[in-house]
């Protein structure tokens, strides 16, 4: 194949073209949020429901949540700029939908948690209780899985409330 000179540099021109067509379209999610608070220690979840058992799935799930969300890194504690707290205040596990013969086809579980942001032994966000909420499908999902989407769900109300603060 025998590429003459105008369409070799048709192909630079377009190569150059994206080339810094992606350079200069590089965004960010985290606006003025300051680097140093973006490594994040997440403490085990505190559990002060009747609901047995789920501080484990709750870390576990937070944590990827965030992880997934990108804007922080979960770090160990001493390398961390911001320690998030969270505590389960309350839960729910409701019928969400039935069928024509009444029952029920999904369940809504309901997660409520207080979630302190601490730097420096100060707590970031004045407003510390936040809720998250998802349904699962009663017959082919199980109430563990409802509990990890009601997290991811959690941590997005947490996310959004966090990188509104005015620095």
């Amino acid at each position: 194949m025998n590429v003459s000179s105008l369409q070799k540099k048709a192909i630079i021109l377009i190569t150059l073209f994206f080339s810094f067509s992606t350079l200069s379209c590089i965004y960010t999610f985290s606006g003025g949020f300051p680097r140093h608070l973006r490594k994040v220690f997440i403490q085990p979840f505190e559990n002060t429901t009747d609901k047995g058992g789920v501080g484990p799935l709750l870390t576990e799930s937070f944590v990827d949540a965030v992880q997934k969300d990108g804007r922080l890194t979960p770090v160990i504690e001493k390398q961390a700029g911001l320690i998030i707290k969270p505590r389960l205040i309350a839960y729910s596990r409701t019928p969400f939908t039935y069928n024509e013969n009444q029952e029920v086809l999904s369940y809504k579980v309901t997660l409520k948690a207080v979630i302190y942001s601490i730097t420096n032994d100060t707590s970031y966000i004045n407003d510390t209780t936040f809720t998250g909420w998802s349904s699962y499908d009663a017959s082919s999902e199980t109430e563990d899985e409802g509990i990890q989407k009601a997290t991811s769900d959690l941590v997005r109300v947490y996310l959004d409330k966090l990188f509104r603060v005015k620095f």
